[in-house]
């Protein structure tokens, strides 16, 4: 991609956008760290943990997780950076049900009325969802077009993005207030792997299965019923055979396709546990 200059709009985001170091750079992005809360440890999410090993802990304990937003003075350090040179700034943010990050954004931005327009919205996506939609806004920026264009694009892109997961853990999906606790207590004694599905920025239950070889039936069911996938990935929290199994079943319906495995973040670990694993589907036109 191109440098920068000086008038067009700049991009802001969190670090449940899981985008590389070097690729924000690439981009002229600045993600801003989500914070995650572990017993009396608190990590700032791509910096001081790395996704394994957070999952790794997670695994080894029975401390409620918890995820919260960087602090104001970070937005304001960036918006501050940032506006040295240039008038708009677009911040994209992961989905609110994931972590509020939005109330704090729009608190940093008040501080630059009249010095620079910030625009700060509801991604409604996460991880790699997400970090797809901060590459389009960036291209249209670099395109030339005009905040309120960049955010139509963006705003235009979200419903054509799908994610679809099953969790082994169903406490985490108690703690979310997503499973009742009696329907978490009898699912973990029958073994029963919840299908969750993104609907309006959350993670709902769709549907419950007893082994992990139907889950992972149910996610490549969930991909045929697409006529048209322009991007596909998988998110997995420490299962890389399944996470293979799973890329075999989806190459069989979609021949020619490349489709990456990743793991997913902490920021997302805290709604899904560990041993999740799931499908970003960004359908075509």
């Amino acid at each position: 991609m191109e440098s920068w200059h000086m008038a067009e709009l700049r991009i802001v985001t969190d670090s449940a956008a899981s985008i590389p170091p070097q690729k924000a750079r690439e981009w002229g992005v600045e993600v801003l760290p989500l914070r995650v809360h572990l017993g009396d440890e608190v990590y700032r999410e791509g910096m001081d943990i790395q996704p394994q090993k957070f999952l790794e802990k997670l695994s080894a304990t029975d401390t409620v997780p918890t995820v919260s937003p960087p602090p104001v003075e970070e937005f304001v350090a960036a918006y501050g950076r940032l506006s040295r040179t240039t008038e708009e700034i677009l911040s994209i943010h992961v989905s609110r049900h994931i972590c509020d990050v939005l109330p704090v954004a729009r608190q940093a931005s008040q501080e630059f009325l009249g010095r620079c327009r910030i625009t700060v919205m509801d991604s409604m996506v996460f991880d790699l969802g997400q970090r797809l939609l901060v590459e389009r806004a960036v291209r249209a920026a670099r395109a030339g077009l005009e905040v309120q264009e960049v955010v139509r694009v963006v705003r235009g892109l979200i419903p054509r993005l799908y994610a679809i997961f099953f969790t082994e853990n169903l406490n985490y999906l108690e703690r979310g207030k997503r499973l009742g606790p009696a329907q978490a207590i009898l699912g973990t004694m029958l073994g029963i792997k919840p299908i969750l599905t993104l609907e309006d920025g959350d993670i709902l239950p769709l549907e419950k299965v007893r082994t992990r070889e139907r889950a992972l039936e149910k996610l490549t069911e969930f991909v045929a019923e697409f006529s048209e996938v322009e991007e596909i990935a998988i998110l997995q929290g420490g299962s890389p055979e399944d996470a293979q199994a799973l890329r075999e079943m989806l190459a069989s319906i979609l021949p020619g396709h490349e489709i990456p495995i990743a793991t997913y973040g902490p920021s997302l670990a805290v709604h899904l546990g560990p041993r999740a694993m799931g499908v970003v589907v960004f359908e075509g036109e």
